[in-house]
């Protein structure tokens, strides 16, 4: 992973590896935990053709539950899966955990659908 350059200041980034988040039919929010003590520099997200028309959010929750991070929300792609690159606009803080979690808007339908989502961290 590159380095983010700012001015003459450069922070070194790292991927978390990918999560994959495994819906049913029927399952509307998944999510995982990280444990860091860095920054979110970006969110990485595989969002799948579900059969229903469902929209995706993805979320950051602080160890104490609180929402600290919502992504718009990303609809569901007509015909083929895409990837998506959340850059933030504001780095978030992790001091300890926190929650990634994806919800959907509704029952995706057919088999369900996997989404991958990973982390992108400033050091």
């Amino acid at each position: 992973m590159a380095d983010i350059n700012i001015g003459k200041l450069e922070f070194p980034t790292k991927k978390t590896p990918e999560r994959a988040l495994i819906f049913g039919a029927a399952d509307t929010v998944k999510s995982f935990t990280i444990h860091t003590h860095n920054r979110i520099h970006s969110i990485a997200v595989h969002h799948p053709v579900f059969t229903n028309p469902v929209t995706l959010t993805v979320s950051v929750e602080n160890d104490d539950g609180r929402p600290i991070y919502a992504s718009d929300s990303i609809a569901n792609p007509a015909v083929a899966a895409v990837e998506l690159l959340a850059q933030l606009e504001q780095y978030i803080s992790i001091n300890n955990e926190c929650t990634v979690k994806a919800t959907l808007s509704g029952l995706p339908g057919g088999s369900g659908g996997t989404v991958n989502i990973s982390i992108v961290l400033c050091q």
